[in-house]
């Protein structure tokens, strides 16, 4: 809310006093009609704006806060740690703007506002600017480099607010989005426009941005004329420092040139003001800054000033404007005086330094207007003042004329035109609104059957004020739309179009208009992440803050690019898009794609050799590793595929506690409650009968002599690589070994994997006459990975006391290949993996040959919509095994007391656009207990079996993309646990005697 005590604006709060009253008592007599008083409400229901924003001026009298000339405070200070007080008067604010006037310095010198140049004043010329700045605490962080004397003037305070439109707020830190120099927005300043982003960058919002303050910091070798959003600014040879208003135009960005010559540019954003959005109630408020919409284009008008008497100054401001904001510039005076623009006064001289031989460089200055208009006041000699109208802080509501009634037009579409909304849904109705009298309070757009919704407004580039507006149609044929611009006098004027729509079919995949496809054949070519989400083009990428990247896997971007655009800079010879991860509701607006793409991968390259392990002891025992080749892992396909499904399998159903019991909550349904009914959900059911047949698999072989020489630290050397016939080589060995008294094993191992992708999304709006923004629902998101692993092998054993060896080998990782599903023209891109490792653990006195393997399927994944939320899609069956058996090792006698745990670790990745996604591991070892039992004449044998499985499973799902799930689903994971899977008995040679019957004696 503005304090204010002038005569002008008493009037107008008792005017809009007596329009209410008056509005109260045609309210009670009937005096309007029913109709008029309750109009249908829109389709899409506005958002409510706060009345007022908080903008304190201070009073023009007021003195200023630091004059260190009459010794009011100190001179500004070269330590950039400064933080100048401005007085009790700011302690609530966040952010001020504030005049900087700097006296006579003897030595050329720069100032510097919160780190950024604000002013450069040559030696003996005195300058003022004036900035808006950050608050800390009652202070500003203000230096420069080079002692000078300053005076420092507290204009105007704001608030906290910065989601009402035309809230103001000051950056912490400036953003420099320019400098030539460094080649950031051109290499090259002249007279060709260069753009300049403003928007996207600091704490400067991407979209609904109505202005920004800068400072531009521009060196020319002679004396020229800097345009900048349509304003001409003055530019002295040698070093120019101003700080002005400019409006973005709709990509965000302003122009910049030079009327001739050349030289170099820096521009800082300090602060921004909020725009208005679709479907807000109001566009302007109490408090609120409002862009003047004027073409600025044209030359700004100059007026002579003398000290004889104030110059009236047509500043042409909203009707129901308080403030408006100018920028000004003076030609020398013959003598340094100040220059003031507001009402009349008398007493001490206010307002911007002008210099006597440098004159006033151009600068900010904040107008009270008097009924509407101000003058200007020069306090000694004469000068030429050149006064550009920027833009106007409101005051309350008034009421003017019904002949200053605000214009509004249709230029988007001509009446009649064709539009086919089965691409994107929507298309944008937009034109150019005028406001003779007071400022726009909001532009009501209707459809055939009534209000729609609110349009959102923009000062564009040639400084017309424009609304625009996306709008849809359930229904076929000519259509007719009404955009209505109501002022906040309440006058209203509108204008209309009749469109042919052609409606979206069910069978239609529809983007959303803002999403961009780059290509190898695009003006900016692909691009290339560099970080986070960050992205550089070759050239100009054509895209503006809001739009939504969606790129295919290329070299630039392996696991292709779905991100919203915040920023553009060209920096050199190449574009810089700053994003952030965007939703796939604001993509697929209706869609439905099922597929199953292969993964089979076919080039070795996409093996990581560095994920190559020597085998290492997990409880930290010594290992000796020999020289040799250790694990590499190979792409097998066709006959090549072994992942057999064992003859055996548990006596009961695998009993994981609760892991695939839908009644029972377990750590992989991520905390979702269990199903009520104890049956399993369809979508869990489906992902067990999976059956996939393999072609590819990743297979890796491991061929380890165990011995141990010297102590009990067993020494191993692996030989696949280094031998032609690996497991002769190793059966030989072992049998030497046995012979000569040794102990030590011998392991034979092959782990083969293959997975499968699945993945659907299906996505529908409720089609309206409006686009409303919340409108998408994800109807299903399901991506299912299914895994089937076999770990087969054997171990052959010799150590007649008790021996034990454990380790863990990384075999390697696989890039799978990218899955690229086409949705409509957009690629999603699914990323995959997969790691492999091997695990064992032995401990034996036996001398044997003990085979074993076990092949597990696992299903992993999720699937989400809209309605049901996250679900686990997870499945563990229980494992088939290969019968645990004992087999003579060569010629030895065979001896067995063995405990075994052989098994492979799986690590699986899946990830949409190499984000959203699941990622798991499963460590599954069959743990085998063998016990040899004979008589002393070795008759018979028999073989006691025990069989368990070994396993820790842990997953993550990471959801950035997916609006309606606020936070990724937290880690769970299932700790090492056991479950047994059968005990028995195993004859493997002769038959035991059977049981002596006792006789029982008789009762008689």
């Amino acid at each position: 809310m503005i304090r204010l005590s002038s005569p002008r604006s008493r009037e107008r709060a008792l005017f809009t006093g007596l329009a209410l009253v008056t509005a109260a008592a045609l309210a009670l007599t009937g005096g309007v009609s029913a109709a008029d008083a309750a109009p249908a409400g829109p389709e899409i229901p506005p958002s409510t704006t706060a009345s007022s924003v908080a903008f304190t001026p201070t009073d023009a009298d007021a003195l200023p806060v630091v004059d260190s000339e009459i010794g009011r405070g100190g001179r500004l200070a070269q330590d950039p740690s400064t933080i100048v007080p401005l007085g009790a008067g700011v302690v609530d604010a966040t952010s001020a703007l504030i005049r900087v006037s700097v006296l006579s310095p003897a030595v050329d010198l720069t100032v510097y506002a919160t780190g950024a140049p604000a002013i450069h004043a040559a030696a003996g010329i005195s300058q003022s600017s004036t900035l808006l700045v950050p608050v800390a605490g009652d202070g500003v962080a203000l230096y420069a480099d080079a002692p000078a004397d300053v005076r420092i003037e507290v204009l105007a305070t704001f608030g906290t607010d910065t989601t009402t439109p035309g809230a103001t707020t000051a950056l912490q830190q400036p953003v420099t989005r320019a400098e030539t120099a460094a080649g950031l927005a051109g290499s090259v300043f002249g007279t060709s426009p260069i753009a300049v982003g403003l928007v996207g960058a600091g704490d400067v919002p991407s979209l609904d941005v109505r202005a920004v303050y800068v400072t531009v910091d521009v060196q020319v070798s002679e004396a020229t004329i800097l345009r900048l959003d349509g304003q001409h600014i003055p530019i002295g040879q040698g070093r120019t420092v101003v700080t002005t208003l400019v409006t973005p135009d709709e990509a965000g960005q302003t122009l910049a040139s030079l009327d001739s010559g050349s030289g170099s540019l820096r521009l800082d954003v300090r602060g921004w003001v909020r725009d208005t959005a679709s479907n807000v109630d109001r566009a302007n408020v109490e408090g609120g800054f409002v862009p003047a919409n004027r073409p600025r284009v044209e030359l700004p008008h100059s007026v002579d000033v003398t000290d004889a008497a104030p110059t009236p100054i047509d500043l042409d401001p909203h009707a129901d404007a308080v403030y408006t904001v100018a920028l000004v510039t003076a030609s020398a005076p013959g003598g340094t005086t100040m220059l003031d623009l507001g009402a009349p006064y008398r007493g001490r001289a206010r307002g911007m330094v002008v210099d006597g031989s440098g004159g006033g460089e151009a600068q900010l200055m904040l107008v009270l207007l008097h009924d509407g208009t101000a003058e200007a006041t020069l306090r000694r000699g004469s000068a030429e003042i050149t006064i550009i109208p920027l833009g106007d802080f409101l005051g309350g509501v008034v009421q003017e004329p019904a002949s200053e009634t605000p214009g509004i037009t249709v230029d988007s579409h001509h009446d009649g035109e064709r539009v086919d909304l089965g691409t994107n849904g929507s298309t944008r109705l937009g034109g150019v609104i005028t406001t003779p009298g007071a400022s726009v309070d909001h532009v009501e757009i209707s459809g055939p059957d009534g209000p729609i919704g609110n349009a959102e407004l923009t000062s564009g580039k040639d400084e017309r004020l424009t609304w625009a507006y996306d709008v849809a149609s359930p229904e076929d044929g000519l259509q007719h739309y009404v955009a209505t611009v109501v002022d906040r006098a309440g006058h209203r004027s509108d204008a209309g179009v009749r469109l042919d729509m052609e409606p979206v079919e069910k069978t239609d995949t529809v983007i959303a208009p803002e999403v961009k496809v780059p290509s190898v054949s695009s003006p900016g070519g692909l691009p290339t992440i560099v970080g986070g989400t960050e992205y550089v083009f070759p050239g100009d990428p054509g895209v503006i803050p809001g739009d939504i990247i969606a790129a295919g896997d290329s070299a630039g971007t392996p696991e292709g690019a779905f991100a919203r655009v915040l920023s553009v800079d060209r920096v050199g010879d190449e574009w810089r898009v700053k994003a952030e991860v965007a939703d796939l509701a604001d993509v697929f607006r209706q869609a439905d794609v099922y597929s199953t793409p292969s993964l089979d991968q076919t080039d070795p390259a996409a093996i990581d050799e560095s994920m190559r392990g020597e085998p290492t002891s997990p409880e930290g025992d010594p290992i000796e590793v020999l020289p040799g080749g250790f694990p590499t892992t190979d792409i097998v396909t066709g006959s090549d595929v072994s992942l057999p499904d064992y003859p055996q399998t548990s006596d009961e159903p695998l009993d994981i506690p609760g892991l695939d019991d839908p009644s029972v909550a377990d750590p992989d349904d991520y905390g979702l409650p269990p199903e009520s009914s104890g049956v399993r959900p369809a979508e869990r059911a489906a992902v067990v009968a999976d059956d996939p047949d393999y072609t590819t698999a990743y297979s890796t072989k491991l061929n380890l002599k165990v011995s141990y020489k010297n102590g009990f630290k067993p020494w191993v050397e692996d030989i696949t690589k280094t031998s032609a016939s690996p497991d002769a080589e190793l059966q030989s060995w072992a049998k030497e070994r046995s012979h000569s008294g040794e102990k030590g094993l011998a392991i034979s191992n092959e782990t083969q994997a293959a997975v499968d992708l699945t993945f659907r999304l299906k996505s529908h709006m409720t089609w309206r006459w409006g686009v409303i923004p919340t409108g998408v629902v994800i109807d299903e998101l399901t991506v299912k990975l299914h895994s089937k692993v076999t770990n087969k092998g054997s171990v052959k054993l010799f150590a007649s006391s008790t021996t034990t060896f454990q380790s863990s080998v990384k075999l390697g990782s696989i890039s799978l290949p990218n899955a690229v599903v086409p949705v409509g023209p957009v690629p999603i891109v699914i990323t995959n993996s997969i790691e492999l490792a091997f695990r064992i653990s032995l401990k034996f006195a036996a001398s044997a040959t003990i085979p074993y393997g076990m092949t597990r399927e696992d299903t992993y994944g999720f699937t989400y919509s809209d309605a049901a939320g996250v679900k686990s899609l997870a499945s563990h069956p229980s494992p088939t095994i290969l019968p645990f058996t004992a087999l003579q090792l060569g010629d030895t006698t065979l001896q067995v007391n063995v405990e075994l745990s052989p098994g492979a670790e799986v690590g699986l990745k899946s990830k949409i656009y190499g984000i959203t996604g699941p990622e798991f591991s499963l460590s599954a070892q069959l743990a085998g207990k063998l016990a040899l039992t004979t008589p002393p004449n070795l008759a018979w044998g028999r073989l006691s079996v025990g069989a368990d499985l070994v396993f820790e499973l842990s997953g993550k799902l990471k959801v950035e993309m997916l609006s309606k799930v606020f936070a990724d689903v937290e880690l769970f994971k299932i700790p090492l646990g056991k479950v047994p899977l059968f005990s028995q008995t195993v004859p493997l040679w002769g038959d035991p005697p059977k049981p002596t019957a006792t006789a029982v004696p008789s009762s008689a």
